[in-house]
């Protein structure tokens, strides 16, 4: 299989108007190949990726607000466009998969590809819609319960098989080379580690919302009062043994079926009213209001320009 002109013009737009990875500069080499952009093209177009094996990611370590470190990645130049063309052509299958928007349920990173290379709708406030939609639960359930779910180290222990897996679900038939590609480019680039995604480009991030759009369908056979912003999952009850049970069988089902685990200090049961006076206030909260609003500014500067 050979990738599209269209998908390598479209990623490489990306990568020059955007970034190749949240946490690194950008790597000299791209203006080397926007010198030879036309060759460079060229030699991508005739890779058949089935067989092709991409470099091992470089890494690092990032400071986190909590004191503590991320790993973080940086793919070569060449596999930096093949992965995001690659992602690109799946991408839009993954936004149908998902619930849809005007549910306010999967908050993060909706999909709307667009001609300046931005993987994601510019006009959505996703991290508005999540704090209202949690609010207007709060306020439908005042003397009720919230399971508060955040999953471990997400990125890293996403099982990439359940990547192909949900490719295949959501594109059907046509799709089934870009979903076993997918998974042996990552394993490869995780040197045959069947675990964990990159963490820094912005394809990972289509991928990461497709492993929770499964998750939020299993979620929704209990109930759709819920709402998601990532991995950081908000789901109401009448009552607590309601919630209780919830919390197992959710348990169950992302270790069965995703391998992955909930965070020990992050998910928990609590009153509507402690989730007023106390999880609003909190510095995750704070946290990620800073990160949704640098987001939101920069795709907002580079629309501009």
């Amino acid at each position: 299989m050979n990738l599209q002109d269209t998908s390598i013009e479209w990623a490489f737009k990306h990568v020059s108007k955007y970034y190749e990875s949240d946490f690194y500069p950008k790597s000299f080499e791209y203006e080397a190949i926007s010198y030879y952009w036309l060759e460079v093209k060229k030699h991508i177009q005739e890779i058949n990726l089935l067989s092709y094996i991409p470099k091992t990611a470089n890494y690092t370590l990032a400071f986190k607000a909590s004191g503590t470190f991320r790993v973080v990645h940086q793919l070569e130049p060449i596999d930096t466009i093949i992965f995001t063309a690659l992602v690109y052509e799946i991408s839009q299958i993954i936004e149908d998969y998902r619930i849809p928007a005007t549910e306010r349920i999967a908050c993060s990173y909706r999909i709307k590809p667009d001609i300046s290379g931005s993987f994601f709708e510019q006009d959505a406030d996703g991290w508005t819609n999540y704090i209202e939609k949690s609010e207007e639960l709060a306020d439908l359930y005042p003397n009720g319960f919230i399971l508060l779910c955040d999953i471990t180290d997400f990125y890293n222990q996403i099982y990439l098989h359940r990547i192909q897996n949900i490719i295949s679900e959501a594109g059907g038939t046509s799709y089934d080379n870009h979903a076993k590609i997918l998974e042996k480019f990552l394993m490869q680039l995780n040197t045959n580690t069947s675990r964990g995604i990159p963490v820094g480009p912005a394809p990972s991030i289509i991928l990461a919302e497709a492993i929770m759009g499964d998750i939020d369908k299993k979620i929704a056979t209990f109930t759709r009062d819920f709402t998601r912003w990532v991995d950081d999952i908000r789901i109401f009850f009448a009552t607590k043994e309601q919630a209780q049970y919830v919390l197992h069988e959710l348990t169950r089902y992302l270790y069965t079926s995703h391998r992955l685990v909930f965070s020990d200090h992050k998910t928990r049961i609590v009153t509507v009213k402690e989730f007023k006076n106390t999880y609003h206030k909190s510095e995750s909260k704070i946290e990620k209001e800073a990160i949704s609003k640098e987001f939101t500014e920069y795709v907002s500067s580079k629309k501009k320009s």
